[in-house]
């Protein structure tokens, strides 16, 4: 088997082929290959949604912060889109750095049939090389190598959901237009499909991560009770995580966002967004916190 397989491909790459060679050999390392991939990628779609969102809502327009459904507090666009984009910054950053924790392996069981040169070949086409380790021996992989990027993939997930949640507070207040297609056939109702598959997905996402744990403990040995999961929830949730992405993307070319509904929503809620300065006057003043409150929201 390996004289044919090996027989049509360049030398270079003929030394990554290794005599012990298994088949977790082989859907191991490649299934990390993809996944080191899959992050690059994501990093740069993350990247890309990050720059839209600064170009958009990076403007100092005050806006009211809400909590438990009311009015809280006075902050700013430029303010709350930087919360968002640092915490898909710190994203990218994870994805990235999960790449770093996969491995390869190319020796057989024993560890005594490790391939020529492959510690020297830096142009690997395969992409092996681009792991963070190579080990050349062991049966199988260690699952929890993957953690990492599994970790990563749904933190990737929840925070596109978070970006989906901003969106729709800010469109369903009208501070935001919106121009695509909604889920309501209501004509006063402006419900982004986009942003609601978001928050869906998200979900499916998580589910996942739940079985990828379940099987990241390998029980001696690794046995199709694993791979049966991996092969389906890896490309799954790869798919989702980009997918989501690219609908984000897409979103925010239908959104514009309408300053004057933005600072016509602070000056109706001024009073509730200035409660707590009230409160500490009240107490400065020598209320009692109880009386204070009681006076900073008009009873």
């Amino acid at each position: 088997f390996l004289t044919l397989f090996t027989a049509s491909m360049p030398d270079e790459m003929a030394c990554w082929v290794h005599r012990g060679l298994t088949t977790s050999d082989i859907v191991d390392t490649s299934v990390n290959v993809a996944l080191g991939r899959t992050a690059e990628y994501l990093a740069f779609r993350l990247s890309m949604l990050i720059q839209n969102l600064d170009d958009l809502f990076n403007v100092p327009t005050p806006r009211v912060a809400w909590t438990h459904g009311r009015p809280a507090s006075r902050t700013t666009l430029a303010r709350q889109v930087d919360i968002i984009t640092r915490r898909l910054t710190l994203v990218v950053t994870e994805l990235l750095i999960s790449k770093s924790g996969l491995s390869a392996m190319l020796s057989g069981p024993t560890g005594d049939s490790a391939p020529p040169r492959w510690e020297e070949d830096l142009n690997d086409p395969s992409g092996i090389a681009d792991l963070g380790r190579v080990y050349s021996s062991g049966q199988a992989l260690d699952r929890v190598d993957r953690m990492p990027w599994v970790s990563a993939m749904t933190t990737a997930a929840t925070a596109l959901e978070s970006v989906a949640q901003f969106l729709w507070d800010g469109i369903q207040r009208d501070e935001f237009r919106f121009e695509g297609t909604t889920s309501s056939s209501m004509p006063h109702k402006s419900n982004p499909t986009q942003l609601e598959r978001v928050w869906g997905l998200a979900r499916l996402v998580r589910g996942l991560r739940v079985a990828l744990d379940e099987s990241a403990v390998m029980r001696g040995d690794r046995d199709i009770s694993q791979s049966s999961v991996e092969r389906v929830a890896y490309p799954q949730m790869s798919h989702l995580v980009a997918y989501s992405a690219l609908e984000l993307l897409e979103c925010l070319d239908n959104i514009a966002v309408d300053s004057d509904v933005v600072a016509s929503i602070c000056r109706v809620y001024e009073t509730e967004t200035h409660s707590f300065s009230r409160l500490l006057n009240a107490m400065e003043g020598g209320m009692s916190y109880l009386d204070a409150r009681d006076a900073a929201a008009g009873k």
